[in-house]
C-alpha cells in the first residue's frame, strides 16, 4: 500500500513549500522490471537510498489497464492424456500407406514363373483381408465375376481385361494369373482358363521356355501339369476359390479338383490337428451366362444333385446349403444390351444376391498358428508356388494315366 504525505522546508527567503513524499512497499519476487519503469510511481527498494520518478503520467497502472497494452502473463501448459485402448497410427505410418492399384498386375507370368514384386506396393501390413480366385474353362465368364467382385464405380475402367476380339476370332485375355487388390482389401486373383486350346498353342510355340520339374514326353501333358498346379495353387492360398461354369458342368474339370486333393504334397500342409486340420479353400461353383427371365429353373436343382452326388465323400469345403447339406450353386445372368429392362433388373438382383453371399462367407485362417498379414501372405504364397512347382506327385501321376 502506498502511503503520501508532506514534509515542509524552509527556503532561504519566502513562504515554506510543500513537497510531496511517496513511499513504496519492498519489490516482491516476480515483478518485471519493465512494469516497475512503466506504473508512473517511485520504487525504492530495500536498501537503495534513490527515490526515482517515472517522467510521464501517461504510463500510470490505470492507464495501462484501460489500454490494454500490459504484458501478457505467461499462460499455463495444457497436456492432453491418452488412453492406452485409444491407439491410433499415424497418416504417415508404413501399414496406413498403400498405393491405389488401378489395373490387375501379373503375379504369375505366361512361362509360370513368379513374379516377386509386382504385388508387393499394393499391399498393406494388416490381417484383415480376404483372398478369392477363380478357375473354370475358357469363355465361361472368368473375368466378367472378377470384374464384379471389384465393385468399381460403372464409369471406371474394369481392371480385369476381359476376352479380345480381332480377325482371326476371340480369345481369351488371361495368360498365368492375375492380381487385384480393392480399396475394400480384398484379393482378386484371375486365373488362365484350364483346359484351353489357346494355352495348348502357346504351350506347344514355347515349351522350352516352360521351367517344369518333371519329364514329361508332350505338350498336351505339360498343359495337364500346369492345370493342376494353378489348381493346387489357388486352393491353399484362397479363403474362396469360385468354379465359374457357363452349362450343366465338365467331368474333367471335376477330376482335376479331385486329383489335386489327393496329390496335395505334405509341404504345402500345416502341422495338422484336431483342432486345425489342414486348410483347404472354401469351394463356390458358380453358374454363370444363365437366363435372366428364370434363373432358378430346373437344370440348377439337377446340377445340384449332381455335384453332391461327386462331391458325398470328398473333405473339400464345397459350398453348400444349410437346410439339406446339398451342393449350393450360385446364379449369375450375363447382362445383353439388347435384352428388356426386367432381364436387366433381374441380372443387377442376381449380382447383389451373388456379392452379398460371397462376401458374408465364413474364412478359416490360412496359416492356423499365426496370422498372416497382406504382405506375408504374398511371400506364403511365393513360397507355395515354388513348392507346387518342384512337388514330384503332379508327374507322376500323369505319367500314371498315360501308362
Amino acid at each position: 500500500m502506498l502511503k503520501t504525505g508532506t514534509t515542509n522546508t524552509q527556503p532561504e527567503h519566502g513562504s515554506p513549500v510543500k513537497t510531496p513524499i511517496i513511499l513504496a512497499k519492498h519489490e516482491k519476487p516476480g515483478v518485471s522490471s519493465e512494469l516497475r519503469a512503466s506504473s508512473g510511481r517511485l520504487w525504492k527498494p530495500r536498501g537503495d537510498t534513490d527515490v526515482r520518478l517515472a517522467t510521464s503520467p501517461k504510463h500510470s497502472i490505470p492507464t495501462l489497464l484501460q489500454s490494454g497494452e500490459l504484458p501478457s502473463t505467461p499462460q499455463q501448459p495444457s497436456y492432453k492424456i491418452q488412453q492406452r485402448n485409444d491407439v491410433r497410427p499415424q497418416p504417415d505410418s508404413d501399414w496406413t500407406h498403400s498405393t491405389s492399384q488401378t489395373s490387375s498386375v501379373k503375379i504369375i507370368d505366361e512361362y509360370m514363373n513368379w513374379c516377386p514384386d509386382a504385388l508387393s506396393e499394393f499391399l498393406l501390413d494388416q490381417n484383415d483381408y480376404r483372398v478369392i480366385g477363380v478357375l473354370g474353362l475358357e469363355g465361361v465368364g472368368k473375368t466378367y465375376i472378377m470384374n464384379l467382385l471389384a465393385t468399381r464405380p460403372k464409369s471406371a475402367v474394369p481392371p480385369f481385361k476381359a476376352e479380345r476380339t480381332g480377325p482371326d476370332g476371340a480369345g481369351h485375355s488371361t495368360f498365368g494369373m492375375n492380381a487385384y487388390v480393392t480399396p475394400e482389401r480384398v484379393i482378386l486373383l484371375d486365373c488362365q482358363p484350364l483346359f484351353s486350346s489357346a494355352v495348348l498353342d502357346h504351350i506347344h510355340s514355347n515349351e522350352r521356355k516352360f521351367n517344369f520339374n518333371g519329364d514329361l514326353s508332350s505338350g498336351e501333358d505339360l498343359c495337364d501339369a500346369i492345370n493342376m498346379q494353378l489348381t493346387m495353387f489357388m486352393l491353399s492360398v484362397c479363403h474362396i476359390v469360385i468354379i465359374a461354369e457357363n452349362w450343366f458342368t465338365d467331368p474333367n474339370l471335376h477330376r482335376v479338383l479331385q486329383a489335386v486333393e489327393m496329390l496335395k504334397p505334405p509341404q504345402l500342409s500345416n502341422e495338422k490337428s484336431d483342432e486345425h486340420p489342414d486348410f483347404t479353400s472354401r469351394i463356390v461353383f458358380v453358374q454363370n451366362m444363365c437366363k435372366a427371365n428364370d434363373p432358378d429353373v430346373y437344370d440348377t436343382r439337377l446340377m445340384e444333385e449332381n455335384l453332391h452326388s461327386i462331391y458325398s465323400s470328398s473333405n473339400l469345403r464345397i459350398s453348400r446349403h444349410k437346410s439339406n447339406g446339398k451342393v449350393k450353386i450360385l446364379s449369375l445372368a450375363l447382362k445383353n444390351s439388347e435384352g428388356s429392362d426386367i432381364d436387366r433388373v433381374i441380372c443387377t438382383k442376381l449380382e447383389q444376391k451373388f456379392l452379398q453371399d460371397i462376401m458374408s462367407m465364413h474364412v478359416l485362417p490360412i496359416v492356423s498358428k499365426t496370422t498372416l498379414t497382406e504382405k506375408n501372405w504374398y511371400q506364403y504364397a511365393c513360397k507355395l508356388w515354388d513348392a507346387v512347382k518342384k512337388s514330384p506327385f503332379i508327374s507322376e501321376y500323369i505319367r500314371l494315366l498315360i501308362m
